[in-house]
């Protein structure tokens, strides 16, 4: 499991070294920040490999 920090920073590494404009990205989106003590948070959308396959050959972000 990462962490969202680390996910954070692997995205941003994605972006940069693939080239994917990030503009419509926002990674609330999919990913919650895990604060020590608080509850479960609700589930976000599924962020999957395919997803980052299909906007890097496409060169945007393509879902929101």
């Amino acid at each position: 499991k990462l962490i969202f920090e680390d996910s954070e920073e692997l995205l941003q590494e994605y972006f940069k070294r693939w080239n994917v404009d990030s503009e419509g990205f926002d990674i609330l989106n999919y990913l919650n920040p895990e604060y020590f003590g608080s509850k479960e948070p609700d589930p976000r959308k599924p962020l999957t490999v395919g997803m980052l396959v299909e906007s890097a050959k496409a060169g945007r972000w393509l879902y929101s």
